[in-house]
Order: C-alpha cells, then sequence, then structure tokens
C-alpha cells in the first residue's frame, strides 16, 4: 500500500502544471515538420516521452528542457521567436 501511495503522489507531482511546455513541443514538432516519432528520434528521447509532453501529461526534466532548447536554438530565425517566449533572457 505504502509504494502505491508514494508512486502516485511521484506521478502528481510531474504531471504538467501548465500547458506551456506542451505548446513549445507541438509547435516544434509543426516548424520541422515531424511527426511525434521522427521528433523523439531528432531529440534522442523515446515516442512516449514526446506524447506525453505534448500532451500535458507530464513535463520534461530539467535536460529534457535543455533538450528541447537546443532543438530550438538549432532552428536559427526560425525559432528566434520562441526562444523570446518560453526562454526569455535572465533579467540582471
Amino acid at each position: 500500500i505504502y509504494e502505491t501511495e508514494f508512486n502516485l503522489r511521484i506521478a502528481v507531482k510531474h504531471r504538467a502544471e501548465s500547458p506551456e511546455i506542451s505548446k513549445l513541443v507541438r509547435e516544434l514538432r509543426s516548424r520541422l515538420g515531424l511527426t511525434q516519432e521522427e521528433l523523439a528520434a531528432h531529440l534522442g528521447v523515446t515516442f512516449p516521452t514526446i506524447n506525453n509532453w505534448e500532451n500535458a501529461r507530464c513535463k520534461p526534466s530539467r535536460m529534457g528542457i535543455q533538450i528541447i532548447r537546443s532543438a530550438v536554438e538549432k532552428m536559427g530565425k526560425d525559432g528566434f521567436d520562441l526562444l523570446l517566449e518560453y526562454f526569455p533572457p535572465s533579467k540582471l
């Protein structure tokens, strides 16, 4: 029983709190003209991972965020607006 309760708490804790990342993943995939399977291969993650991110079932880890950001940066000018929207420069 304890293990089930623990797993439930972990699942709830890692659930996406907002749809922003899901929108970014969907927009990234759309701009690259890829399917979820192709984007997964492109980013080096699994199809279920992309599907979960895109459908806001869970949010990426910090490493996942860095992978997504790197893919957006590689888009150059085509991804500049996404960088500004989802990864705004830090205010000093």
